[in-house]
């Protein structure tokens, strides 16, 4: 079993020698240009080991060399406590993420954004004095199945309402 390593930079890549590989680097890795380090291994031995025996203590693992009489010994450990955190740390994501789509779920159950969205329209549409009051009114005037509908502008007139509510004063030098 001959395997074929190609090291860019800090990007290594690496798998079992075969007639036709492609190797994919970031771009950034790429752009480095500088040199490529290729090497070729040959697996001496295998071994599988079980995780969740390392996780409760120490082991001591055996490792056949396949061309010989010869095995090699290593000890083993893995640090529980990184393992530990990086699982935390996965649940918490996990957590975060299911809370965002629960929010997601319930702002579209009962079309909030919608609502919002539209409210928020016709604020910036008739620019009210008292921009809370509307908004408080809109909410409670709303049927709660049904988003306001938009203020509509008559199109024929749209030059004046824009330079009536959007356009600044000109300074002239």
């Amino acid at each position: 079993d001959l395997f074929l390593s190609m090291r860019i930079g800090d990007m290594q890549r690496q798998s079992r020698l075969q007639q036709s590989r492609t190797f994919h680097f970031p771009e950034a890795v790429d752009a480095k240009l500088g040199s490529a380090k290729l090497e070729l291994f040959k697996r001496l031995g295998h071994s599988t080991v079980g995780m969740e025996a390392l996780m409760a203590e120490p082991a001591d693992i055996e490792l056949p060399l396949d061309e010989s009489s010869f095995q090699l010994r290593l000890a083993a450990t893995v640090n529980r406590k990184a393992v530990e955190a990086d699982v935390a740390k996965k649940r918490r994501a996990k957590a975060r993420m299911d809370a965002a789509q629960e929010s997601s779920d319930y702002l579209e159950q009962h079309k909030l954004a919608e609502l919002l969205s539209g409210i928020m329209r016709e604020v910036v549409l008739k620019q009210p004095g008292d921009p809370r009051k509307f908004i408080s009114e809109k909410l409670l005037q709303t049927d709660s199945d049904v988003a306001p509908k938009p203020t509509q502008v008559d199109v024929a007139d749209f030059p004046a309402y824009y330079a009536a509510h959007f356009s600044q004063p000109r300074l002239d030098a």
